[in-house]
């Protein structure tokens, strides 16, 4: 009615919808910074709202006259700064939706457990320790979030409850009640329960019979339970970060496992039976103690992306090459002294990144991986790049700085699909001339080499926006520069004369050449309106604050004495109290049960320091 439309005060807070007799049964007025609820929610004057959100305010209670009118199947009140929930929640018996997580609640009423329509209830991010045994009154209840609170148990009547999905994470659990799984078996699909403190699992873990996702990463597990290799219906498993030693040898019962991520754990071995686990698509092993793979891994056709990084593997098996499926072989880290050449009948294979490993060698057909986009070889022992590369016509990146190379093969000009070529630090003296027909290529890396020439086609790079040359041997500089080039590192270098070109790149490094000192150098080398008479620009220098050996400081000496004319370093330290041994390999835990306490005199005597007023490093020294 008209008088009804002129007093309604809904009107002008928030969005609302209205019923066929104008009665107002959904309101939304978060985000209006309000710091207590209007009146009109709590007079009686919306007798028929049913969904209310009031998300995103300074509210901290929620009224007791709101919950005790009974009428509400929808209250969302999350991202306030509610602390007390009142017992006429209870009276809520038509509530299937409750949201208030990020709030600071302690703890819920027991009133909680005569919500029976209650089907979802969202509490993270509050300050919870418990949860009332009344909760598992709420036989409606399906989906229970509790992520990021300090929850340390469970209440076993949860297991009442008919749980699809149950969030818990980032809380202080130290272990499941007996029971739970049993109780929410029939209905549970997932559970979250990563970055606790659980040191075991329940034996009766095999009953959660629906199980699809378990996510237990950043726990402190040191074996899994015989009854994990039943949960057949699971399809994601998350053991990351734990102390796993071993694998049940009957995990290959998870038949419908497609992703499991086993990274820093403690395992050695793998079982025979994975190779049963014939869907599975994508296997993470980073950072764990791994020998060798069992042979069974050639069943494993289906496998998408397999991740090594980091292992103590010295081969793979020459059964990888099975794994036609593969998209993503990661190997960084580990101590692989070749690839075997099975590697090569990966024909669908987009990254191969086998970083700081020990490899001498490379495959000779490593062409014959021809979907390949990325491929990373840089930390290792090679001297050579096979001629073969040059058929990777869909390569994108190649990564192969930090080896022994003395040479490219002239077929990388055939990459035509190349962007970034990163050679930093090898023994490279020249650069075919076959590589400026890489027309797309941006990023063009050689710095710390011993090139002595270059070739004149560079301006043929037309995509190139980035070249490092700096750390070489070039006593001429470039004659042409590619016409994009935005970047262009010549310092370090035997340079005699400033380079002239019709158009210099916005950032130009020349220091540490011959041309440098006595010579005005180039307007964009130093800052606006200053040139190598007026000053040198400030550089602040952050130095690792771990200290493993006070002789280390000689290496910054060295640096700083290197650039000092052309530039003002400054070194800043924010360091560890102890000093640690290098023999613990930055093993923290170590370093806190067998490091000594830092020598402050030590380390001024030793690092770059020079020192100031009250006895703090000023101007090149070091500075706290």
């Amino acid at each position: 009615p008209p008088a009804k439309a002129q007093t309604d005060p809904a009107s002008s807070v928030g969005l609302m919808q209205k019923d066929t007799d104008g009665e107002v049964t959904a309101l939304d007025i978060s985000n209006r910074g309000l710091a207590e609820l209007p009146a009109f929610l709590c007079d009686g004057s919306l007798p028929r709202l049913r969904r209310l959100k009031v998300s995103g305010n300074a509210l901290t209670e929620l009224s007791p006259a709101l919950l005790a009118g009974g009428s509400l199947s929808e209250l969302i009140a999350g991202a306030n700064q509610v602390w007390l929930l009142p017992d006429e929640l209870g009276l809520c018996s038509k509530l299937e939706i409750l949201g208030l997580g990020s709030n600071r609640l302690p703890a819920l009423p027991a009133s909680i457990g005569r919500c029976a329509a209650l089907r979802t209830l969202r509490l993270s991010d509050n300050l919870l320790t418990e949860l009332p045994g009344e909760i598992g009154s709420c036989t409606s209840l399906t989906d229970l979030f509790l992520a990021g609170n300090q929850l340390m148990s469970l209440p076993v009547a949860l297991s009442r409850c008919p749980l699809v999905s149950l969030n818990v994470s980032a809380n202080a659990l130290t272990e499941l009640p007996e029971g739970l799984c049993a109780g929410v078996g029939s209905s549970l699909k997932t559970l979250q329960l990563s970055d606790n403190r659980l040191a075991s699992l329940p034996a009766d873990v095999g009953e959660l019979r629906l199980l699809e996702t378990l996510n237990l990463n950043g726990n402190r597990l040191r074996e899994l339970p015989s009854s994990f290799g039943r949960l057949g219906a699971v399809v994601t498993v998350g053991l990351g970060a734990n102390r796993l030693t071993a694998l049940p040898h009957n995990i290959g019962g998870l038949r419908s496992l497609r992703t499991i991520q086993l990274g820093e754990n403690r395992l050695a071995t793998l079982p025979e039976s994975i190779g049963a686990c014939s869907g599975l698509e994508d296997l993470g092993l980073a950072q764990n103690l791994l020998q060798c793979l069992p042979r069974s891994v050639s069943s494993l056709t289906r496998l998408r992306s397999l991740v090594l990084a980091q292992a103590k593997c010295a081969a793979l098996p020459c059964e990888v090459g099975k794994l036609t499926a593969l998209l993503q072989l990661e190997l960084s880290g580990s101590k692989l002294e070749a690839l075997p050449a099975e590697i090569c009948e990966l024909a669908a294979l987009l990254s191969l990144r086998a970083s700081d490993c020990r490899l001498v060698t490379l495959p000779e057909q490593l062409g014959s991986l021809s979907a390949l986009q990325t491929l990373r070889v840089d930390g290792n022992r090679l001297a050579r790049l096979p001629p073969t590369v040059g058929r990777l016509q869909w390569l994108k990146e190649l990564w192969a700085g930090g080896n022994a190379l003395a040479s490219l093969p002239p077929s990388v000009g055939l990459l035509s699909q190349l962007r970034v070529l990163g050679l930093s630090s090898n023994q490279i003296e020249t650069l075919p001339t076959q590589l400026c027909a890489c027309a797309r290529l941006e990023r063009l890396l050689v710095d710390d080499n011993r090139l002595h020439r270059l070739p004149d086609e560079l301006e043929q790079l037309e995509a190139c926006r980035e070249l490092g040359l700096s750390a070489n041997q070039l006593s001429e500089p470039p004659a042409t520069l590619p016409p994009r080039l935005e970047s262009l590192r010549l310092n370090s270098n035997l340079i005699g004369r400033l380079p002239v070109w019709p158009r210099t790149p916005a950032e130009l490094w020349l220091h540490d050449n011959p041309c440098w000192g006595g010579r005005v150098a180039p307007a964009n080398a130093l800052p606006a309106g200053r040139d190598a008479g007026e000053g040198r620009p400030l550089v602040a220098v952050l130095l690792p604050g771990l200290v493993r050996s006070y002789a280390h400081g000689e290496h910054w000496r060295s640096l700083f004495s290197r650039y000092a004319d052309a530039y003002e370093l400054r070194a800043f330290m924010h360091v560890w109290p102890i000093c640690g041994s290098v023999a613990n390999n930055f093993n923290q835990e170590a370093d806190r049960a067998a490091g000594h306490i830092l020598d402050l005199d030590k380390l001024r005597a030793a690092y770059p320091v020079r020192e100031g007023r009250s006895g703090v490093a000023e101007s090149g020294g070091f500075e706290g």
